[in-house]
């Protein structure tokens, strides 16, 4: 694949949300094809068309049924299935199929559903394939190890790919491999990407999993870590095992878990002040949530710590740009250690920006349910984000144990810091103008609404026959004050001469000569 392809490929965000309307039916021979047009985000200008069979919509759901989500897809037909009536009825039923699936947030967010939407350009070449060549590339000069299979869909994300393989001195050993592709909006360049993957590299804390092997060039970046049978923190919530299909571990799980409260309190604690520790080195981390986290020996360790150098779009990022409160990369992390705090207590993930329904929470202690509300409750977002030292010295984590500070190693160049400033200010402005661009649009289409709806179209109706009526009203008048006033009118009309006596009328029976 082209350097150019990929990069215009790698514009769109796996995480903005996408609307899908099916325009119109048309007969193909023996079959009926469906245009569809699917709506990236809020700007008219990401849009695309595809066409897509029946064959197709029923492909896809089988994919979903797997992962135990029936969707109601509209019934198959062999006789008939040309009449126009069944094809606008099946049309329907299918808008109403695509409608429940981007209705749900981690089926929308499922590899299969994004490829069935994407455009025709994106299924060219599949980012696997692209991903093997690259990984075969860095491989080549690492002769430690090797490569053992793909893992094609323990994740979500379009551009990222993953693949098990070993040290071939500890070949008992597993190691996962994640391959990601380069972005336009990556916040570091790739001239100094390098050196911030050789940073990752060498950074050691005990609340932070170690990147084995770290490299990147200006198409793509590698890193190796171990390889936890367990998988994930999310993974142990939904008692799944971390190498199944994404979907069918996390998009309608049988068996849900909570944290129990005092490991809540432990792990919490333990990633605040691991999150304190890189801000004050000058490194944000960004994309905390359960899926990035792992427990070893009874403690957690984030994840991914490359995904905000390499400009991955954060899990949490269609949530916090509709708060515009959220404006900095600090408030960020909190918000989505709140949304963290949410997912251990209740056993699944908060799919609202705002905690608005605490229902779920009212088995929680009081002084647990007050520190969430402080960071996702309605009243806390339109106020200041409490800071990472706020949330540390709340009274739930007053008596938590702190972190092993024994072999920590964090030493950022001079050079790096002032680059990491850098990116770190031009995420912040972007995120703002994201959000400015988002409340142009939604006062926009509020604005649209409101001139469309029902009450107001009859107003204007009520207000477009009132303005005739007044403008009938004036046309009369002025007609009628042009005749009274009007001089050709008055003057042919002759008035009587006063010397001259008007006729007399002839008497009745009188003779005439």
């Amino acid at each position: 694949m082209s350097g150019s392809t990929l990069k215009s490929r790698a514009q769109l965000d796996d995480t903005v949300p996408m609307k899908c309307t099916i325009e119109s039916a048309y007969s193909v021979k023996d079959h009926t094809e469906y245009s569809l047009v699917v709506q990236f985000g809020p700007l008219p200008e990401t849009s695309w068309r595809v066409t897509k069979r029946y064959s197709d919509f029923s492909a896809l759901d089988i994919v979903l049924k797997n992962a135990g989500f029936d969707l109601s897809l509209p019934p198959k037909k062999v006789f008939g299935k040309m009449e126009n009536d069944f094809v606008e009825k099946r049309q329907q039923g299918l808008q109403n199929y695509l409608n429940a699936i981007l209705a749900t947030r981690w089926v929308s967010f499922c590899l299969d559903v994004k490829l069935f939407l994407c455009p025709p350009s994106f299924l060219n070449i599949s980012y696997q394939d692209t991903a093997l060549q690259n990984i075969c590339m860095f491989l080549r000069s690492e002769n430690n190890w090797e490569l053992v299979e793909p893992l094609p869909y323990i994740g979500w994300r379009l551009r990222k790919c993953y693949f098990l393989v070993r040290d071939k001195a500890k070949p008992k050993d597993k190691y996962i491999l994640t391959w990601c592709c380069s972005r336009p909006s990556q916040s570091v360049d790739g001239n100094e990407l390098e050196n911030v993957m050789k940073f990752l590299s060498t950074l050691q804390h005990p609340s932070i999993e170690p990147s084995i092997f770290c490299a990147s060039n200006n198409t793509c970046s590698v890193t190796v870590r171990k390889f936890h049978e367990k998988g994930t923190l999310r993974d142990q919530i939904c008692n799944s095992k971390p190498t199944l299909h994404y979907l069918k571990k996390y998009g309608n799980p049988k068996a849900l878990r909570v944290i129990s409260v005092s490991d809540i309190r432990l792990f919490g604690r333990n990633i605040l002040e691991t999150l304190k520790l890189l801000h004050e080195k000058g490194y944000p981390y960004v994309h905390l949530h359960a899926g990035n986290v792992v427990i070893c020996n009874g403690l957690p360790r984030l994840l991914d710590l490359e995904n905000w150098a390499v400009g991955v779009p954060s899990l949490h990022r269609p949530l916090y740009t509709h708060l515009h409160r959220l404006q900095t990369l600090e408030s960020i992390e909190m918000y989505s250690f709140g949304h963290l705090l949410y997912e251990m207590a209740c056993g699944h993930p908060l799919v609202n920006p705002i905690c608005s329904d605490t229902t779920p929470l009212d088995g929680c202690l009081p002084v647990f349910k007050s520190l969430l509300l402080s960071i996702l409750g309605e009243s806390a977002l339109k106020s200041t984000m409490p800071t990472i030292a706020d949330i540390i010295s709340h009274p739930f984590f007053r008596d938590a144990p702190l972190p092993p500070d024994d072999g920590i190693v964090i030493k950022v160049p001079s050079r790096l810091r002032e680059t990491l400033k850098t990116a770190k200010d031009a995420c912040e402005a972007q995120l703002k103008e994201d959000q400015k661009l988002l409340r142009q649009h939604r006062k926009l289409a509020e604005a649209e609404a409101f001139h469309m709806s029902a009450e107001e179209k009859k107003k204007r109706r009520l207000q477009k026959v009132k303005s005739l009526n007044e403008l009938a009203n004036v046309e009369q008048s002025t007609e009628q004050d042009l005749l009274l006033t009007s001089p050709e009118i008055t003057s042919s009309v002759p008035a009587p001469l006063a010397s001259e006596p008007a006729p007399s009328r002839p008497e009745t029976g009188s003779a005439v000569d």
